[in-house]
Formats: C-alpha cells, sequence, structure tokens
C-alpha cells in the first residue's frame, strides 16, 4: 500500500468521524456551519443554507464526502493534491460550481450569494480561492 494511498484512507476516516460527531453533539439547529479540509485549520466556506431534503450538518458532511472522493480520484490517476485541481465551472443559466480534479464540491446558490451580500460568481471565486489554499496547505502537509 502505498503512502498515498493510506493518506487517503486516513482522510476519508477523519471526515467521516467528524461527519458523525456533530449530529451526536448537536443542541439546537446552528445557523450556519464551518467548512474545512480537515487538517489544514482552513475553513474554504460557510454552509449557511442546507441542500434539498438535508440539515446543515448533513450538507457539509456532503461536501466533506465529496472533497474524499475527488482526493480519490486523484490518487488513483497519479496526480498531487493541491490547489491547482480547483476550478470554478460557470454555465450560463446554471448555479457556478466548484470542482476538485473535474470533482463536484459544491454548487453556489443564489442564497448563500445574497446572505453573503455577493454575486454568485464573485462568491463561487472567494470560496474557490479558499479551497485552492487550503490544497495547497494539504499538500505542504502531505508531501511524500
Amino acid at each position: 500500500m502505498s503512502k498515498r494511498h493510506i493518506v487517503a484512507c486516513v482522510v476519508a476516516a477523519v471526515l467521516a468521524l467528524a461527519s458523525a460527531l456533530p449530529a451526536l453533539a448537536q443542541e439546537g439547529d446552528p445557523e450556519w456551519l464551518p467548512v474545512d479540509v480537515p487538517g489544514t485549520n482552513i475553513v474554504f466556506m460557510n454552509v449557511r443554507v442546507p441542500e434539498p431534503g438535508l440539515d446543515l450538518y448533513q450538507t457539509r458532511a456532503m461536501i466533506w464526502k465529496r472533497l474524499v472522493e475527488a482526493f480519490a480520484a486523484v490518487e488513483a490517476a497519479g496526480e498531487t493534491i493541491d490547489g491547482d485541481l480547483v476550478t470554478v465551472e460557470a454555465e450560463e443559466g446554471a448555479d457556478p460550481r466548484i470542482l476538485v480534479g473535474g470533482h463536484l464540491i459544491i454548487a453556489v446558490d443564489p442564497l448563500h450569494a445574497a446572505i453573503n451580500g455577493s454575486t454568485q460568481e464573485d462568491l463561487a471565486a472567494v470560496w474557490a480561492a479558499n479551497l485552492r489554499r487550503a490544497l495547497d496547505r494539504w499538500a505542504e502537509l502531505h508531501r511524500l
């Protein structure tokens, strides 16, 4: 088993545990939840509006799950996980989407943009820049 595979497995385990613990300790519904890249201490966005059918904790867990899936795909392709993998896809008439290695992480909805006093495109640019910084930090910490 390669060191990269071990790191990816550890990240998956940390994210699974991190997504389960808040639900156990929940005291009322929060107004927002920070979303970080675990192990980096860098929050790249705050979830303020849950995805349809989910609560805020489940929405954050979904984002973390998507990160793990993107990390696994990048690692399987033999690529390095870093900020260069972050892109914003903005198709006309659709919510801007933030991707890592071509894998969807989050779409920036109109409500999040309004809450942040921003356009969807500008908020996507901010979240993507924060995610790039977090993934560059990840790369620094896990350089093999």
